[in-house]
């Protein structure tokens, strides 16, 4: 489960982007995208105003960003510098970010894994997806939904149950 402490000093309100890569990163290629996501954020502006914004990249695959300016909004143009700086990192260190239609969800052994939506639909009809499968909803907008638990729980409780009519947990 995700750590309630993470982005403490940024309010709830503030804007989150969760990420996800192809392939899990090793602690090297971590400490590299730290390095360079840090010096992003030190100059990250929207319309000439300062951006307070924060990441961390959370069980090797995810790559979460968080954004806020006291009393406005975070401008298109800023949020694509985020998304620039991202690709940018990718380019250098040999990862790809996944697009919002693959699943990432944990495996009978506890690995996170991401499936293409028809695979991750193939999954469930066989039975190796199941209602009690955790899952990871990356499509969170705000710090509130990620301290309110929204980012891991089991797929009966996520929006996958719909879309992907996983059966209910047996009573």
């Amino acid at each position: 489960m995700i750590d309630t402490s993470l982005f403490d000093d940024m309010p709830a309100n503030a804007r989150l982007w969760v990420y996800t890569v192809n392939q899990p990163l090793s602690s090297d290629t971590e400490a590299l995208i730290d390095a360079q996501l840090s010096r992003f954020m030190a100059a990250w502006q929207s319309h000439g105003r300062k951006v307070q914004g924060r990441f961390a990249i959370l069980e090797n695959r995810f790559i979460l960003i968080t954004a806020d300016i006291p009393e406005a909004d975070i401008s298109g143009c800023g949020i694509d510098a985020s998304v620039h700086a991202l690709e940018e990192a990718g380019k250098k260190h040999n990862f790809e970010l996944l697009s919002g239609l693959h699943v990432l969800y944990r495996d009978a052994q506890g690995v996170v894994q991401n499936a293409a939506r028809p695979a991750f639909r193939k999954l469930v009809r066989s039975d190796a997806v199941t209602s009690d499968t955790i899952v990871f909803d990356t499509s969170l907008t705000t710090l509130a939904q990620l301290r309110s638990g929204g980012f891991e729980l089991p797929a009966h409780a996520s929006w996958h149950a719909m879309v992907f009519r996983i059966p209910s947990p047996s009573a």
